[in-house]
């Protein structure tokens, strides 16, 4: 099945499409999602979100794209890493 922008995949342990381009660096998905005006606060099964999927792999633009978006920076996950 051919997926628009990766926005509709089903969701793996909780993980969003935006999530799993967070976490791969996948800067030209995540423009393509932010342009859709996505919940960029959502979280998965563990409580990390993409912003902190992007921070924990040192993605800084994904950071920024994400902020400038209006993610949640003060959000941790369920073990209290933020």
């Amino acid at each position: 099945m051919d997926y628009p922008c990766k926005s509709c995949l089903p969701r793996h342990h909780g993980m969003t499409s935006l999530m799993i381009a967070a976490r791969d660096g996948d800067v030209q998905t995540i423009h393509c999602l932010l342009n859709q005006n996505i919940n960029v606060d959502l979280q998965d099964d563990r409580g990390y979100t993409a912003l902190l999927y992007a921070c924990r792999d040192g993605y800084n633009q994904i950071v920024r794209l994400l902020l400038d978006a209006g993610a949640n920076p003060t959000l941790s996950t369920k073990f209290g890493y933020c």
